[in-house]
């Protein structure tokens, strides 16, 4: 599920299941269907996951961790910031655990990098100067990071 119809188009070629376009305030499920889910980058519906996951099921949250995307930043912004690895506060789950994946990547191409850009938050709130700044690399080293929540829906 993704509010974009483009990502939805894209998954449903590469795997077998169901996909579909839906916002998360209301997901077109039944209450208690799902063993398990995952949320990526995307705003937390607490209430939402609750109702869809069953009893004892777990959702698996996933957060950009604190130097996600940093060497993008340092070539786009003058001072570029560190995310704060706030995880999502719920009342109706309960975490049990977290775990950090880091990597480095190289970003081949101008249309590598300018991928890349259009896929953050960045690309609707950066300058046009900022901007030009990242058309003139040719390649971008930058690091990845994301922090992996997993939150049970209580037995009850």
């Amino acid at each position: 599920m993704d509010i974009a119809r483009e990502m939805v188009r894209l998954a449903a070629k590469r795997g077998k299941g169901t996909y579909f376009v839906a916002n998360m305030a209301a997901i077109p499920v039944e209450n208690g269907s799902f063993d398990f889910a995952t949320h990526l980058f995307a705003p937390f519906s607490e209430t939402e996951f609750a109702r869809i996951l069953k009893p004892g099921g777990s959702l698996y949250t996933v957060i950009p961790g604190e130097k996600h995307l940093f060497g993008l930043k340092e070539a786009l912004y003058d001072t570029p910031y560190r995310n704060d690895e706030k995880l999502p506060e719920t009342k109706l789950l309960q975490l049990v655990g977290t775990r950090k994946i880091a990597a480095k990547i190289k970003l081949a191409s101008p249309e590598d990098i300018e991928s890349v850009f259009r896929m953050t938050p960045y690309y609707f709130h950066t300058s046009q100067h900022d901007r030009q700044k990242l058309a003139a690399y040719e390649t971008l080293e930058t690091p990845i990071e994301f922090v992996i929540a997993h939150y049970l829906k209580p037995e009850v």
